[in-house]
């Protein structure tokens, strides 16, 4: 294995998890129950900064990964921003990668301060279990369609 590279920026200055955050486990269907994922990220995130009592224009990027995108809300990070009054020119962008998008969100932030496009960040990742888009086949996604025409 390669040696470990310690987190600094170009600067040489070291790079740190000032704070974490996260919604308790609870099973399908019961505490976060009908809560979409956009509304448990920006519960989180703004519970985040009321706690760290980081100024949120300090934030200069939010990553937040999702397994399961929902048509509502395409890119949640950019959700979130505009839900927790963050600036609105945050960068802000969303990944998916399995069962890995929190990790992949944190490696990203990581990289941006590595490399010194930002000073501040916020990573995390959010999904609901209770509201998922839930797929029917093409037949039946035509025939809802075509009922629901013909209610109107």
């Amino acid at each position: 294995m390669g040696q470990v590279l310690p987190l600094v920026t170009r600067q040489g200055d070291r790079i740190a998890i000032v704070s974490g955050l996260r919604t308790p486990f609870a099973r399908q269907a019961t505490a976060f129950h009908g809560i979409p994922a956009v509304d448990l990220g920006k519960m989180v995130v703004g519970e985040l900064l009321a706690r760290s009592e980081i100024p949120a224009e300090v934030i200069e990027q939010l990553v937040f990964g999702q397994v399961v995108q929902m048509p509502e809300a395409p890119n949640i990070a950019r959700e979130i921003v505009l839900g927790t009054g963050m600036n609105v020119h945050t960068d802000a962008y969303s990944v998916s990668r399995a069962c890995a998008t929190s990790f992949q969100a944190v490696a990203n932030v990581a990289e941006s301060l590595m490399v010194g496009t930002i000073r501040a960040g916020i990573a995390g990742g959010a999904d609901s279990s209770s509201v998922l888009p839930i797929g029917v086949s093409k037949k039946l996604a035509r025939v809802l369609v075509d009922v629901n025409k013909a209610r109107t």
